[in-house]
């Protein structure tokens, strides 16, 4: 509903009088009551080489958006409120839209409403001349905004988006001497690249676990920055009349927006990745009361990509309110969000979840739920093989000179208590044992003293004490 220029609240669409089904683009004359020019032929022109795709097609008329004609009014409508005045070009570059047959259509009709006017001009051609709201547009505006104060690149049906989804390359497959190069900085058990390879290639669940400090998160975070190939998101989706915001510049890297339709974006593999932080919330569509506004959940932004959750079970929240949630969509490969409204929808499933948990599996996974993630690879403490070969690795790496003999002595023949065998372990303590040498002027190296007293300081030493208060 909108008003006319009488001020009376009509039940008519402003779009009923419209044709749009009109296919022509790039007119090269426009002719008003005011005058005759010669349009500006927009900068979708340059790309019709490329192949159409069957889902994202260059947009040529209003119906090719694939959203309402009211979402697209409001939108320009919402853009010349917060600028104040602009351009049919910079309403078209703002929107990621096309100007001819698009922008154009609407202004036209915005003008014989008297809802807009022109300003002025920058420029030769009638896409340069600036528009800005009249008094009744203003009020149209802010209705608009009491819908939602999303501004930005039009959004795209939900539609289209799911499939986009089902056309949606898999990730390219990892190989075994790919991943032993990638990890070739750390110290790993030969067969854990055998049971974690196949984890990857199958882009569904990896439940990954063991002591803390053996390397898991690095692990993790390697593969999932890893991955090659890209994917196509749009900025934004609109589901229902709602506009659900999906690109997020923590998770998302833009490589070029696609040339045919600009409010899809291309992108490297989405990497998304959460610890002790994540609460339940962030696994589903979060309203803004003030935008109005959806934010769209993490597993979303993860589609086409990697999911992180590491430190799993450290959460505020319990582990069982985070399996529950994710029980479906690991079993049908699909995801069911809810709008506040109470509509329900579907959306794609489709990543790689990674868990990652220092916490005993057992204490946090039923058999109900181990079951729908189909890889559990643990990752144990090093043997003493291991260890050494760690320590000497690092030491090398830092220039460090050490005494074999006394690390060996220092953690498998003494007596007294030292810092449990971890992966991390040597890194930590060289730290420390490089500070210590800067202290007391000494070398900087490895051996019985310096491990002893780097331990001393690092590590919770087992004695107790009486608190005297």
């Amino acid at each position: 509903m909108i008003i006319d220029d009488n001020d009376d609240i009509q039940d008519i669409s402003v779009f009923d009088d419209l044709e749009f089904n009109d296919k022509t683009v790039n007119k090269v004359v426009t002719k008003t009551d005011e005058f005759e020019t010669i349009e500006e032929i927009d900068d979708f022109d340059d790309f019709e080489e490329i192949e159409l795709s069957e889902i994202i097609i260059r947009p040529e008329a209003i119906n090719d958006l694939d959203v309402s004609k009211e979402l697209i009014n409001d939108s320009i409508l919402k853009h010349l409120y917060y600028e104040g005045e602009m351009t049919g070009l910079e309403l078209a570059n703002k929107m990621r839209v096309p100007y001819n047959n698009v922008i154009e259509v609407f202004l036209d009709k915005l003008l014989k409403q008297k809802f807009v006017f022109y300003e002025g001009g920058r420029g030769f051609g009638r896409s340069s001349m600036k528009f800005a709201l009249s008094d009744t547009g203003k009020d149209a505006a802010k209705r608009a905004l009491e819908l939602n104060n999303y501004v930005g690149p039009l959004p795209v049906s939900l539609d289209k988006y799911k499939k986009m989804f089902t056309s949606l390359n898999q990730i390219v497959s990892m190989r075994l001497n790919v991943l032993k190069d990638l990890l070739s900085d750390l110290v790993l058990p030969d067969n854990f690249y055998y049971n974690i390879g196949p984890a990857i290639n199958s882009n569904h669940s990896i439940f990954l676990y063991g002591p803390p400090g053996n390397g898991k998160s690095v692990v993790a975070d390697k593969i999932a920055r890893a991955l090659e190939g890209s994917i196509t998101i749009p900025y934004a989706i609109e589901i229902d009349g709602q506009i659900v915001k999906l690109y997020d510049k923590i998770f998302h890297t833009i490589i070029e927006e696609h040339p045919l339709d600009k409010r899809w974006i291309k992108i490297k593999r989405p990497y998304v990745f959460v610890g002790g932080e994540l609460t339940y919330n962030m696994l589903n569509l979060n309203f803004d009361p003030v935008s109005k506004v959806y934010e769209a959940p993490l597993q979303l932004k993860a589609n086409g990509g990697v999911f992180l959750i590491d430190d799993f079970g450290r959460q505020k929240e319990a582990p069982s309110l985070f399996l529950n949630r994710w029980i479906v969509p690991l079993e049908n490969r699909f995801d069911i969000l809810n709008l506040s409204s109470g509509k329900s929808f579907i959306v794609p499933f489709e990543q790689l979840i990674i868990f990652s948990t220092n916490i005993d599996p057992k204490d946090l996974v039923d058999e109900a739920f181990s079951r729908r993630i189909r890889y559990k690879i643990g990752l144990q403490n090093p043997n003493p093989e291991m260890f050494l070969k760690i320590f000497i690795k690092l030491c090398k790496a830092k220039k460090v000179k050490y005494k074999l003999s006394e690390i060996e002595s220092f953690f498998f023949y003494n007596v007294n208590n030292t810092p449990k065998i971890r992966a991390v372990l040597p890194r930590d303590l060289l730290e420390i044992i490089e500070k210590i040498a800067d202290f007391e002027g000494i070398e900087n190296e490895v051996n019985f003293y310096t491990l002893k007293k780097a331990s001393e300081i690092g590590f919770i030493q087992n004695y107790s004490y009486d608190l005297n208060i």
